[in-house]
Parts: structure tokens; C-alpha cells; sequence
């Protein structure tokens, strides 16, 4: 919350309100909210929520359209400080038969902003159709569209005050649910850097993760120090469309342009269900490596780069295309098929080799490397005598693997 010094400066300095502003702003902060939430309307479901902006409680009409606007409101950091129920004003609309009235207004909230104040009435987008039919000559006429109440914005261009509308929509569900986890996120101790240094390798691995998978390679036991990485813009997600409560399915990358390409890239390869819905696979995602090579290519063929480069990767593309993939698809590096990937040892040696390695290698802890090849060799001569055992090298390699 502001204090004296900072108000008096905000008022006359940063933002040289009229004296009917500085009044207005001072009435609302100095009293209670002028009427009590959920007094016109049976069905509002009336909540309270303590601002961290002015560490002082504000009442709420409804789980949905106020509770949004004021949670994305505490998020964000121009918002300096929230007020609920403000000063009321009088207007001039028009009644359902267009007769042209005075009545009091109330809106809904007053922010003051790094970039002014600003008086808001909050909407639910899917009233917005019923108000137009119920007052045809003024009031909703001008909410058609969810961003104009004219009479109310008459009224605060007088005090040279900014009015806005806020109108919810049903999309914006997963943005506020994930806004409410990381203010909640915020209470807790900051990551620490050890935690950091471990996301930055672990992302290096694969370009794209799910939340759950990431926790899981992480060893953590709570979601929280990821959230905060979310919070803080270390880690990208689309907040608009995974929810953060549902780990399984929501996706994570160092950056936007590799998290919009990871979801095209698991969409395009069907690695586990679609995004709407639980789960998602990321196994056969590539390193971020790969991915940063295909997408500066991309970017090289759309901003033009050297002509004969770009020509082999459009042949690339056109070649992806008759096989399914995507532009990105086809320009991944083909890092994965170098080599020789067939197995050389038979079945039967690869076998006893495993055993002997988690078995009576495993239960020797004294035994030096050398001398446990010495007995194995001993005792693959006695179960498969037909085939050689495999080299030193090869048991050495093995023994790293595991």
C-alpha cells in the first residue's frame, strides 16, 4: 500500500489528477466500500479475500467474473493498489423504454496503477447478450461488445478518471486457476540456486517436459519450487490452456518458441493422448539443441538466409511432408540415426551378462572390476558354452550403463 508521501506523489507528480479525481481516489480509500456485495442479487455467491497489495480485506460478488479480475489484478505488477466498491457517481441512461434517467452508480472496483488510476466494472461475457435485449436505448447497448459503458465513462472523463470494462469469459478459466497457484506458490521459500543449476541441465536434455515428468527427473516431492520457476518467467508454459494442477498434461520449456514448438511436435507425433486431456508422452521429444538447429532454420528459410542452405531445407521440408511431419520435423537433425543399431551379442550371452552384473557382481562390493570379469568369464563358459563371453571392454561399459 502506498503511503502518505507516495500517494501525495502519485496524485500530483506521476499523474496530475484533477482535485474531483484526487477527491474520488481519497473518499474510496478512506471509508468502507459504499454498499455491501450481493445485496440486488439472491443467486451471488459472497467471498473475502485479504489484498496483498493493501494487506486489507475485499469483498467479492462471485466465484467467477470479480474473483478473476481480482486475482490476475493481484498478479500483476503494475497494479499498485485494489479497492472494492467504490465512491458512487451519478449517471445518465436510459430505462428500458428509453426515457433518459439519473440513477447512482456503483462500479465494482479501483485500481491504481503504475499507469493511473482506473474505476472498473466487472461483466460476465455471457450476460453481456441478455443485457442488450433487457435495455435496447443505452446501458447495454454499450456493453455489446464487453469493453463500453458510455454513461459511466461520461461520468469519470468529468474527473478526467479512465473507466474500463472487464468482461470473463469461460476461456479465461485455466489463466486465472494457474494465477491463483502461483500467488499461493509465492508464500513459500524461494528456489534455491543448486534447484536452478538442476532444471537448466535437466531441460538440455529434452527441449519440452510435463510438469509431472520434470518433478519426477528432478526428484522433488512438491510441485511448488516449479510453479515458482513458472511464476517468475524461468520456465515458459501456456497458462491460457494447461492447467498446473494437472502436472500430467501440462507442458514446460526454457522458452515460448520451443514450448509452441514442443506442442506441435508431440501433436504431430501422437506421443500419448491430446493435450486436453491428462497425459501427455514426451519420450521421443529431442534435446533443446535439435530443436534450437530446426528452428533457426525456419527462421533462415522465413527472414532468407545463404540461398543454397535454404534450398536444401525446403527439399527437406517437401520431403517431410509426403512422410507426415511438420516443417520442424523435418528439419530436426538426424543425430539419432548415426550408428550401428543393431545388437551384436546374442541373446543368451546379453542375458547371462545382465544376471551376473545385478546378481553376484551386485552382492560382491569388495570385489575388484578385473576379478569380477575373471569369474564371469568362469562361469559364462559353464552356461553357454557355445558362444564366447563378451570382452573386457564390453563388460566394463556395461557395468558404467547400470
Amino acid at each position: 500500500m502506498l503511503s502518505e508521501i507516495e500517494m501525495l506523489r502519485y496524485q500530483s507528480v506521476t499523474n496530475c489528477l484533477t482535485e474531483l479525481a484526487k477527491n474520488y481516489v481519497r473518499n474510496t480509500r478512506e471509508s468502507e466500500p459504499s454498499r455491501m456485495v450481493g445485496k440486488h442479487s439472491r443467486r451471488s455467491l459472497v467471498s473475502w479475500r485479504v489484498s496483498s497489495k493493501t494487506n486489507r480485506t475485499v469483498s467479492l460478488e462471485s466465484r467467477g467474473p470479480e474473483t478473476a479480475f481480482f486475482l490476475l489484478s493481484e498478479y500483476d505488477e503494475r497494479v499498485l493498489e485494489i479497492w472494492d466498491q467504490p465512491e458512487p457517481v451519478i449517471i445518465e441512461r436510459h430505462d428500458k423504454n428509453g426515457k433518459p434517467i439519473k440513477v447512482s452508480y456503483t462500479p465494482d472496483f479501483l485500481l491504481l496503477t503504475q499507469d493511473g488510476p482506473i474505476v472498473v466494472e466487472v461483466k460476465n461475457a455471457k450476460n453481456i447478450t441478455r443485457l442488450v435485449e433487457e435495455y435496447p436505448f443505452g446501458l447495454a447497448s454499450k456493453l455489446s461488445r464487453g469493453t463500453n459503458f458510455l454513461p459511466a465513462e461520461k461520468a469519470f472523463a468529468a474527473m478526467e478518471l479512465r473507466f474500463e470494462v472487464f468482461t470473463y469469459d469461460a476461456d479465461m478459466q485455466s489463466l486465472v486457476a494457474n494465477t491463483e497457484l502461483m500467488l499461493l506458490a509465492r508464500a513459500e521459500a524461494p528456489v534455491c540456486d543448486d534447484l536452478r543449476y538442476a532444471v537448466g541441465n535437466v531441460l538440455a536434455e529434452r527441449f519440452v517436459w510435463s510438469l509431472e515428468d520434470l518433478r519426477v527427473r528432478l526428484e522433488l516431492t512438491s510441485f511448488t519450487p516449479l510453479i515458482q520457476l513458472i511464476d517468475d518467467g524461468s520456465l515458459k508454459a501456456e497458462l491460457r490452456k494447461d492447467l498446473l494442477s494437472q502436472p500430467e498434461g501440462c507442458l514446460v520449456a526454457c522458452s515460448e518458441s520451443l514450448l509452441n514448438a514442443g506442442r506441435a511436435y508431440i501433436e504431430a507425433e501422437n506421443v500419448g493422448r491430446d493435450y486436453h486431456q491428462t497425459t501427455v508422452g514426451i519420450d521421443k521429444v529431442p534435446t533443446v539443441r535439435d530443436a534450437e538447429h530446426a528452428l533457426k532454420k525456419l527462421d533462415a528459410i522465413k527472414f532468407g538466409g545463404k540461398p543454397r542452405s535454404v534450398l536444401r531445407w525446403k527439399t527437406l521440408i517437401a520431403e517431410g511432408e509426403r512422410e507426415g511431419l511438420s516443417p520442424f520435423q523435418s528439419l530436426l537433425p538426424k543425430y539419432y540415426s548415426c550408428g550401428n543399431r543393431m545388437r551384436r551379442i546374442q541373446k543368451v550371452v546379453n542375458d547371462f551378462l545382465m544376471d551376473y552384473l545385478t546378481g553376484e557382481h551386485a552382492r560382491s562390493p569388495g570385489l575388484s572390476n578385473y576379478r569380477s570379469y575373471v569369474r564371469y568369464r568362469v562361469l559364462a563358459g559353464e552356461v553357454h558354452t557355445s558362444t564366447e563371453p563378451v570382452s573386457r571392454k564390453t563388460f566394463d561399459r556395461r557395468l558404467a550403463q547400470l
